[in-house]
């Protein structure tokens, strides 16, 4: 509420200065004139109520004058009655369609009104007026920020840097909007534009940056990000995203020395442990992201997420004792998250407690009906049992409804309709799945397995050969034991 009020003092303060002051010389008639002295006299003392009436009765005597409509506007904003305001104001546009000054005011009134629409409107109509208007083409450029009109915002910026305008934070928020249009050419050099007007900008040096990495270009995103912390080099977020450059181009040594220097100089900065773990986790360094998740454990940070993750990364480490531990530690600490469920759920399948396994892929699912994995996890384990094939049907499409592009879920769909007979359905599905997941063997095994239902045993024979010699046993590791069937039934 304080921050309200202030902003609109402010906004009363800026029209103030707009409006000029009406002189004498604008010849209203003298009585109209004596009660508007009156009205700046109440205006003055703060009376607003008796500086609206000695204002009201001078518009008696001229109403077509439009600075008395704004003089009477002026104090409705005061009184915080914004649209009578309003009225008032397009009262005086009628009697002087080409006073900027109107427009201007409309357009503040109505930004902080949040009536964007109109208040562009409002720029547009001073732009027309006076194309150069650094001040229109500026507030009309943000206000088609807010409105998330990126094209026309990027028009409205780039007319300000024709007018030569050397402002950086205009060419930043241009770069930015050149980026959101994919235009990364162009954002990278108006970035670069930003800190050559000023070199210690350092949240351009971050988004560009970011931009390289749009790009791929790792080896410059991380010199952007080095150049940032010679600015800035207590920056914790900039060597981060320096971090993560690394990462992305391939020097994992290089990344993960980034981060210990972090811990070492920042010890107080405990999310760090989490940023190192989630890194660890990642390179599938197990034995170094439980040695920091330990640490993080000690020093009592976000233990919810530091149990969960201790679960998850034993977990991958098939370690499910220790994982079924610390998965329900969390589950403690915090009794709503659909991913605690999600992977108690998976680790009970992998046991095969089938009926604890699906009373917590069903948990996760009624905390999160749009947890997709969940939804796809017990719909393929219905799948595999050949059981509520119809229920399983219904959670997989709503999974493919969340994410249409998953492998694994168009897989998990033409298994359900394996299992119910419909061969066509489930090899066209599968054939979808293996589109996006050109190299699963799963999805391979599953395919031979239609082909040898559609009655295509040679080409079942090829594709299952071809995985076993790429050394995988099979789903259920019986690979060897179909092949040797299936060559005894063609007579190879």
């Amino acid at each position: 509420m304080k921050t309200y009020f202030l902003k609109f003092h402010v906004l009363i303060g800026f029209c103030l200065l707009l409006i000029p002051r009406l002189s004498r010389g604008e010849k209203i008639p003298p009585c109209g004139y004596a009660h508007f002295m009156m009205g700046v006299i109440y205006d003055r003392r703060g009376d607003l109520d008796n500086a609206f009436k000695e204002y009201a009765k001078a518009l008696e005597y001229d109403f077509q004058n439009p600075n008395l409509h704004i003089k009477l506007a002026l104090v409705y904003m005061k009184k915080n009655q914004l649209q009578e305001a309003v009225e008032e104001l397009k009262k005086a546009s009628q009697y002087a369609p080409d006073d900027v000054r109107i427009h201007f005011v409309l357009a503040l009134i109505y930004s902080s009104m949040k009536k964007y629409d109109l208040a562009s409107q409002e720029y547009e109509k001073i732009v027309e007026v006076d194309p150069h208007d650094i001040m229109a083409l500026a507030s009309l450029a943000d206000i088609y920020v807010l409105q998330e009109k990126t094209k026309e915002a990027i028009t409205a910026y780039e007319k300000l840097i024709k007018e030569n305008v050397k402002l950086p934070l205009i060419y930043f928020n241009l770069a930015i909007l050149y980026s959101k249009e994919n235009e990364i050419e162009k954002a990278i050099e108006t970035m670069s534009k930003v800190i050559e007007l000023d070199p210690r900008f350092v949240q351009a040096y971050i988004s560009l940056g970011i931009f390289y990495e749009m790009e791929k270009n790792f080896q410059k995103a991380v010199d952007s990000f080095q150049k940032g912390l010679e600015v800035k080099p207590e920056n914790v977020k900039l060597r981060k995203l320096l971090a993560e450059a690394y990462y992305k181009w391939g020097k994992v040594d290089k990344a993960e020395e980034v981060y210990r220097k972090l811990l070492e100089e920042f010890p107080d900065q405990k999310g760090l442990y989490l940023d190192l773990a989630y890194f660890y986790l990642r390179n599938k360094q197990i034995k170094k992201t439980l040695e920091v998740l330990s640490k993080a454990e000690k020093e009592g940070y976000n233990l919810s997420e530091v149990y969960f993750l201790l679960g998850y990364a034993h977990y991958k480490n098939k370690d499910n004792r220790q994982a079924l531990k610390y998965f329900q530690k969390a589950k403690e600490l915090k009794p709503d998250d659909s991913e605690v469920y999600f992977f108690l759920g998976a680790l009970y399948e992998d046991e095969e407690k089938w009926d604890l396994a699906e009373e917590n892929l069903k948990k996760a699912i009624q905390l999160n009906p749009d947890h997709a994995d969940a939804l796809n996890y017990l719909g393929y384990m219905y799948a595999v049992k050949g059981i509520k094939l119809g229920e399983a049907e219904k959670m997989i499409k709503k999974a493919l409804e969340v994410d249409p592009e998953n492998g694994a879920y168009w897989d998990s769909l033409g298994w359900v309709h394996y299992k119910q007979g419909l061969f066509i359905k489930a090899l066209e599905e599968v054939k979808k799945a293996l589109e996006y997941e050109k190299d699963d063997p799963v999805i391979k095994e599953h395919l031979g397995e239609i082909y040898y239902k559609l009655g295509n045993k040679s080409q079942a024979l090829k594709l299952w050969m071809n995985l076993l010699h790429e050394g995988f046993e099979g789903e259920n590791k019986d690979l060897k034991q179909k092949i040797k069937k299936l060559k005894e039934e063609i007579g190879n």
